[in-house]
């Protein structure tokens, strides 16, 4: 499985380069290759999600405070608390998204970027006449803040826009013919009478969320297989899409190709169902959700991330032991 990109490598020299700077003495000139290192780790940070990025970014934010401070001088530290702690509040929800999931603790953005700028503002104003300290911290604070104002608009969107599922626990879960990445046609009638089938609903590639939900997932792999699961998971990605996707995690669960959202529409979590799925993709994705649903076809459980919910794959092993 790749945990990283090639900007990453860039981004980890470029701040070896800017720590050499700052204990040489030219914490100015060693401002600058850390924020483009800031921003060479930043710009993978959807696609690949790893833990490996999110230290990396704690790492150099850091590296850019301490050069503000000392090039602020008069014992300053206000810059180094700052922007080591932006970057813990700002992806909090993607590092801990087991426990925050995507539909609540809205008020950590919130804070995070409250505090993030009140101490911005405090320590620019207690040497108003540096522009280090104005300048320096603005570019990962602006960034840092985009990412907080993403996670608010996705809470919003799934608090207030998502209605009833149209697949419910006891009820027959709807069937589905969807592509993999190969090509081939995948139905869940084909399971039928063999397997238990744990349907995995993703927004598409650019959710860092999902990467996450569905990293969790492959963990579990062989316990699934030893207990007769088969994970599936659909999005709205073309084939292609999926296909490189795959390649890039390394994944060996089934990725599958929804890309009218009718299999979404179907089970009822499309958070738009009006609009239309092919011109309008990005202004109406699938709510990332679970169903699990047994060799009968019925449905048994299901998690619901607006509703503050994410999957433990381990609290569906004994409704399994029950129905095997």
């Amino acid at each position: 499985m790749k945990n990283y990109g090639k900007n990453f490598i860039v981004s980890v020299v470029l701040s070896a380069a800017a720590l050499g700077l700052i204990i040489a003495g030219f914490p100015l000139y060693a401002a600058i290759p850390a924020t483009l290192a800031f921003f060479a780790n930043s710009s993978e940070l959807l696609p690949y999600s790893t833990p490996y990025q999110f230290i990396n970014l704690r790492l150099i934010s850091l590296m850019i405070g301490v050069a503000t401070d000392l090039c602020i001088g008069e014992g300053s530290y206000y810059y180094s608390l700052l922007l080591f702690m932006a970057p813990f509040m700002a992806i909090a929800r993607l590092e801990f998204f087991n426990h925050m999931s995507l539909g609540k603790n809205g008020w950590v953005e919130k804070v995070s970027i409250i505090v993030t700028y009140g101490i911005y503002l405090y320590a620019s104003l207690q040497h108003p006449a540096r522009w280090e300290g104005w300048a320096m911290p603005l570019a990962p604070l602006l960034f840092l803040t985009w990412i907080c104002s993403f996670n608010l608009l996705r809470v919003a969107e799934l608090k207030g826009e998502v209605s009833e599922y149209k697949a419910n626990i006891g009820s027959k879960a709807p069937l589905f013919e969807l592509p993999d990445t190969t090509g081939k046609t995948v139905k869940l009638s084909d399971y039928i009478g063999r397997n238990h089938v744990l349907l995995v609903f993703i927004r598409g590639d650019w959710c860092p969320s999902c990467h996450i939900m569905i990293r969790t997932y492959e963990k579990q792999s062989e316990k699934f297989q030893a207990k007769n699961i088969v994970a599936i998971s659909i999005g709205p990605d073309s084939r292609e899409v999926n296909k490189e996707m795959v390649s890039r995690f390394g994944w060996k669960n089934l990725v599958l190709s929804d890309h009218l959202q009718q299999t979404a529409m179907s089970y009822g979590i499309r958070i738009k169902p009006n609009i239309d799925p092919v011109t309008e993709y990005a202004e109406g994705p699938p709510m990332p959700a679970t169903f699990l649903v047994d060799k009968t076809g019925i449905v048994r459980y299901i998690f619901r991330p607006d509703q503050g919910e994410f999957l433990n794959p381990s609290l569906i092993f004994p409704i399994v032991d029950k129905l095997n």
